[in-house]
């Protein structure tokens, strides 16, 4: 690796592990009611340095969260773009990508805000977070990596392409379920079950319409949860025969971040929505899809060094 894709890849982790925090600290806003805890925006009552007590602190802090993330990711796709002779084509257009959604990012919150916590807007803003955080992930893998895959060879593996499909489908399951959860959460549907995690005020399934979102919510958890079984099962013997421990080891990893995100589920419900208990929810998904995303684009290589193996 040249030393200027060693320094991009370092400053695309960086941004990364920012923007997992920002999810993170975004996380808190919701469950103790701070959505609107400043009033105006871009400030906050009118100046960039509140006093960071109550709501404000929750609401501030993920405002000035997002404002670094945004500068990282502006730092990022200059250096890209004057580094262009070491990066590809591929990372240039992923890095203005990243830089875009943070700009829209922006006008999302500062929509949140203005109009009083919409709810598909704050879903969408909720949506291309995830999107984004995925897209600094794959900027970090190609940094990494290279781009390095036929897409003739990809598609003469049987083998390949079944994996591929099962974890593809598996990525879009779990990002659908975390859809519907900013859903649960945005129409403030968390708590109409009570704090019962396996009914809703004694029913399986109740009258109420919100209930019946909520209850969706847990369903489709039980169905993501099996689907992510079955797809560790049937990728399995692919990613042995490309003989990758690290990537044996992220795909069995899968199913304890199911296991874990369902009883972190009834936590959340048991506590009446408590606030670390949602945070911990949340970053048991953007892993559990993180991880999907990686076993993904690391098959996919390994899938190349196999075909150059047998060349030789």
């Amino acid at each position: 690796m040249s030393q200027n894709r060693t320094g991009l890849f370092i400053l695309a982790c960086v941004t990364i592990g920012a923007t997992f925090l920002l999810l993170l600290i975004g996380g808190t806003v919701n469950p103790t009611g701070s959505s609107l805890a400043c009033p105006d925006w871009p400030n906050c009552f009118g100046t960039f340095y509140p006093e960071m007590t109550g709501g404000v602190f929750f609401e501030h802090s993920h405002r000035l969260m997002a404002t670094l993330v945004g500068a990282l990711t502006t730092i990022l796709c200059v250096w890209v773009l004057v580094a262009s002779p070491a990066v590809t084509r591929a990372i240039r257009f992923l890095t203005l990508g990243a830089l875009f959604m943070v700009i829209v990012q922006g006008v999302l919150g500062g929509l949140t805000v203005l109009y009083q916590l919409p709810t598909m807007v704050s879903v969408a803003h909720f949506g291309l977070s995830i999107i984004f955080f995925l897209t600094l992930v794959l900027i970090a893998f190609k940094l990494w990596q290279g781009d390095r895959v036929s897409v003739r060879d990809r598609k003469k593996d049987v083998a390949y392409a079944s994996a591929r499909r099962w974890l593809i489908a598996g990525t879009h399951f779990v990002f659908l379920q975390m859809l519907i959860g900013a859903l649960v959460r945005h129409m403030n549907a968390g708590r109409i079950c009570g704090l019962d995690p396996f009914l809703c005020q004694g029913a399986l399934m109740p009258t109420h319409g919100l209930g019946h979102l909520h209850m969706f919510h847990r369903f489709l958890a039980y169905a993501v949860a099996l689907f992510i079984v079955v797809m560790c099962v049937r990728v399995t013997p692919y990613v042995r025969t490309i003989g990758s421990n690290g990537v044996r080891a992220l795909l069995l990893s899968l199913p304890w971040l199911v296991v874990l995100q369902v009883m972190l589920g009834f936590l959340t419900v048991m506590s009446n929505i408590g606030v670390w208990q949602v945070v911990a929810h949340l970053a048991g998904a953007v892993l559990l899809l993180t991880g999907c995303v990686l076993v993904l684009l690391r098959i996919g290589h390994g899938h190349q060094d196999r075909l150059e193996e047998s060349k030789v």
